[in-house]
C-alpha cells in the first residue's frame, strides 16, 4: 500500500507557547489541496485515470476529529452522494453526515481515530459511483502539514455574535493567513464548549437559556501559528421558540401540547409539491441523527400540496422542554419510480436533509428550536384549496373557489401587518421591503399558505 505523507516536519521541537507566552492548542491537524480522487480503491494501488480532485481539512483535539471535504469540479447537488472519512488497514468507515446543500462541501466528526499514526483516505460516493483518494499517514498528535519556513500567524479580523436564541448562537468570523488554510478554535472552557468551524458561518447549538458566556476565537494555521484572540460574551438571553417560519424551500408552522407536536409544511415555490417528507424531533442537547424520524408521505409519489401532522404520544419529552426539529423533504411529481436500487439512489440524493434551521427573515441562521406545551388549539388545520395570489403594483389580489373569508399578512416572525375580510384585496403601500408570509381562509373554512416579497 503505497502512502502519501503530507508531513513536512516533525513538530517534536515546534514547541508548545506562542510567542506571546499563551499557551498553544494542542492539537494535530492536516490540510491537503487538489488531492486527486480514483475510483475506489479498497486499499488497493490506484488502477486508473483520476476522475476529479478533494480539498480536505482535519483537526484533532484529545479523542475528537473534526473533518472538511470539498469536491473540485464535480458536481453532487441533486444526486446520491456522500462522503467518508477511512482509516486502515480494514478500511473503518466514518461516514461525513453535515452536507452544505446546493455545494460539494461536507463536514463531520470522528471520535474514533486510534492514538497510533494512522493511514486514512477519503471516500466519495456520487449516485453509484465510488472514488477514492490515495493513501495518507495521519499522526493525529502533531502537525501533519507544518512548514517550518512558516511562523507567520493568521490575523482575525472579526468574530461576532450575529443571533444568539439562548440555545443557539450563530458567529460570523473572518480572518486572513498568508498560507491561505486555516481554521477556528472555539471554547469557553468553563462552560465545557470546545468547537473547530471551517466556515465563516457557525451555529454552536446545546446552549443553555439564563446563561452566560465567554467565548475565546483564535484563528489557526496548520503549521500551528495562532491569530491573536477575539472574545465573544453572551448575556442571559431567554429563548425564543419558533412557531413558524421558511427552511430552504419549505414555509413550516408548528404547535404542541406536553407531548405532541404539530407539524404543517408547504412549498414555497407556487406549484410545488411533495413526494416524501420527514419529521426528527431531539432534545437539544440530543443527536438528531437518533432522533424520532417519521415519515409523513411515503409513496406519495403523484405529489401533494401540503401536509399537516402529528407526532403523538412524545412522553419523554414533556411541558417546557426544548426540541429541536429537522424537517426534510423531497419534491415532486415522481412519474416513473425506478425499479433499480441505485436509481433510488440517485433520486434520494434530491431529498433535502439536514433541514435544521430558519433560512430567511429577522431569525435567518437560528435553528428550529420549540418549547413543548404552546396553545393545542393553535394547531394549523390546513386543506388542500384552490386558492392563488397576484401582486398588482402595490396590491395583492388573492383569488378562491369559495370566496376568500379573512387573510392575514404577517413577518416571518409572527407580527400581522394587515388583515382583510370579506375582500381579496390586500394593499402593501405602507409595508417595509422584505418577505412576508400570507395566510388565507375560504369561506368553507380551508386554508393556504403564500411567500409574499414586498420590494
Amino acid at each position: 500500500m503505497k502512502t502519501k505523507n503530507l508531513l513536512k516536519l516533525s513538530a517534536v521541537s515546534f514547541g508548545l507557547l506562542l510567542a506571546s507566552g499563551v499557551m498553544a492548542l494542542d492539537h494535530g491537524s492536516m490540510v491537503g489541496v487538489g488531492e486527486p480522487l480514483y475510483p475506489l480503491r479498497n486499499g488497493a494501488a490506484p488502477g486508473a485515470a483520476v476522475e476529479a480532485t478533494m480539498d480536505f481539512k482535519l483537526v484533532t483535539i484529545g479523542e475528537k476529529t473534526w473533518v472538511y471535504t470539498n469536491l473540485n469540479g464535480m458536481v453532487i447537488a441533486e444526486t446520491a452522494w456522500g462522503s467518508q472519512l477511512r482509516y486502515w488497514p480494514g478500511g473503518t468507515e466514518n461516514w461525513l453526515s453535515g452536507r452544505v446543500n446546493g455545494t460539494q462541501e461536507t463536514y463531520g466528526t470522528v471520535e474514533n481515530l486510534p492514538s497510533v499514526p494512522q493511514t486514512i483516505t477519503f471516500m466519495q460516493e456520487q449516485a453509484n459511483a465510488f472514488f477514492e483518494t490515495m493513501d495518507y499517514s495521519y499522526d493525529k498528535t502533531i502537525k501533519n502539514s507544518l512548514d517550518p519556513t512558516d511562523t507567520e500567524k493568521p490575523v482575525l479580523i472579526e468574530a461576532t455574535n450575529v443571533n444568539f436564541t439562548g440555545v443557539a448562537l450563530t458567529l460570523k468570523l473572518a480572518a486572513t493567513d498568508n498560507s491561505g488554510q486555516y481554521f477556528y478554535h472555539i471554547i469557553d472552557e468553563e462552560k465545557g464548549i470546545e468547537e473547530i468551524s471551517f466556515f465563516d458561518n457557525f451555529v454552536i447549538t446545546g446552549l443553555l437559556p439564563d446563561t452566560e458566556y465567554n467565548l475565546t476565537v483564535t484563528a489557526i494555521d496548520f503549521s500551528g501559528n495562532e491569530s491573536d484572540p477575539k472574545t465573544v460574551q453572551l448575556g442571559e438571553t431567554e429563548l425564543v421558540s419558533i412557531t413558524s417560519g421558511i427552511a430552504k424551500d419549505i414555509y413550516f408552522e408548528l404547535s404542541s401540547t406536553s407531548n405532541s407536536v404539530t407539524v404543517f409544511c408547504k412549498p414555497v415555490a407556487d406549484g410545488a409539491v411533495f413526494s416524501d417528507a420527514y419529521i426528527k424531533i431531539a432534545h437539544i442537547e440530543g443527536d438528531l441523527s437518533n432522533g424520532a424520524e417519521i415519515k409523513t408521505l411515503t409513496n406519495e409519489w403523484a405529489g401533494v400540496p401540503s401536509y399537516t401532522y402529528t407526532i403523538s404520544n412524545l412522553d419523554f419529552f414533556g411541558e417546557g422542554e426544548i426540541i429541536q426539529l429537522d424537517l426534510g423533504y423531497l419534491f415532486g411529481p415522481i412519474t416513473n419510480p425506478p425499479s433499480e436500487q441505485w436509481e433510488w439512489d440517485a433520486l434520494f440524493g434530491a431529498y433535502v436533509i439536514d433541514n435544521t434551521f430558519i433560512t430567511e427573515g429577522e431569525f435567518a441562521g437560528s435553528p428550529i428550536f420549540h418549547i413543548m406545551a404552546g396553545d393545542p388549539t393553535s394547531a394549523p388545520k390546513v386543506k388542500e384549496t384552490a386558492s392563488s395570489i397576484e401582486k398588482r403594483g402595490e396590491e395583492i389580489i388573492i383569488s378562491t373557489n369559495n370566496g376568500v373569508a379573512s387573510a392575514g399578512l404577517y413577518t416571518l416572525n409572527g407580527l400581522l401587518v394587515s388583515s382583510l375580510s370579506g375582500v381579496n384585496v390586500i394593499g402593501t403601500s405602507s409595508l417595509n421591503k422584505g418577505i412576508y408570509i400570507l395566510k388565507v381562509t375560504d369561506t368553507e373554512g380551508n386554508q393556504d399558505v403564500f411567500k409574499v416579497v414586498i420590494d
